[in-house]
């Protein structure tokens, strides 16, 4: 599926913001940090202090302080995690403690990145970094939780969820090379306490560093669009759902359907 392009209204919109950052599982929270920092490292939500794990936590907040635009910023922030690309940009290979994918020929990688929940081990696993809620970077062997090929860790992606406030966001940027980034997210109740929708998109482009003196274009060059579409329904105290939708193009469809009963 390819996106040929879309249009966000740009206005006064609410600015939401969620957690803070935190460095590992047991290092204290920054200063003006809280300290009950949520993480969902054992497939349920708990405080980063009480958590078992190797734990390296961004929020919604620090993602945008520390301007980290995709998974290739992520090792610039989080010690000890290396990224390398396999055939392209799209297929990011992080390697964790010494573990990872081979670049070439076939091999199970070592650490596998999730969207809400979806494993994205090999093809797609660069992931546009917009309208996040929180990252969480898990070190060490994980296949209790996780699966067998994670020996080196995880890493878990959540979007921003539809709730009950109107509001949302806009941003644009402007770089060299002709870097230009928009951005921009909408969240809209349905009905009161029961149905809520949240769209998100991003759009990158950017010339190419590299010049090519032969046939084709420039190397290097950054040309994507990403549009996600959230659907948040709670008929009941007992019951939860949220649908995703997130498209990103070149072709990248990912859907994730999260439920609970409480």
């Amino acid at each position: 599926m390819k996106i040929t392009g879309f249009m966000l209204p740009i206005g006064l919109l609410l600015t939401t913001s969620e957690m803070a950052l935190a460095q590992s599982s047991n290092a204290a929270p920054q200063e003006g940090a809280t300290s009950d920092i949520v993480v969902t490292a054992r497939r349920t939500a708990e405080n980063i202090q009480e958590t078992p794990v190797s734990v390296v936590a961004f929020g919604a907040d620090s993602l945008r302080q520390a301007n980290i635009r995709d998974t290739q910023d992520l090792l610039i922030k989080t010690p000890g995690v290396f990224l390398a690309g396999s055939g392209g940009r799209e297929n990011s290979n992080f390697s964790i403690r010494g573990q990872s994918k081979a670049l070439a020929g076939n091999s199970a990688p070592g650490v596998i990145s999730y969207f809400a929940e979806v494993p994205s081990p090999t093809v797609g696993s660069s992931i546009p970094t917009y309208d996040l809620s929180s990252v969480q970077v898990l070190k060490g062997p994980q296949g209790t939780l996780f699966g067998r090929n994670t020996t080196g860790g995880a890493i878990l992606y959540y979007p921003m969820a539809p709730d009950y406030k109107l509001g949302g966001y806009a941003k644009a940027s402007y770089g060299n090379y002709d870097a230009r980034l928009l951005e921009a997210a909408v969240n809209i109740p349905l009905t009161s306490d029961t149905l809520a929708i949240r769209i998100a998109g991003q759009i990158q482009k950017r010339d190419g560093w590299t010049k090519n003196i032969g046939i084709g274009g420039d190397p290097d060059d950054l040309n994507s669009q990403a549009i996600r579409g959230s659907i948040l329904f709670e008929p009941s105290a007992a019951f939860r759902n949220t649908l995703i939708v997130d498209l990103y193009d070149p072709g990248l469809v990912k859907i994730a359907l999260n439920g609970s009963f409480c």
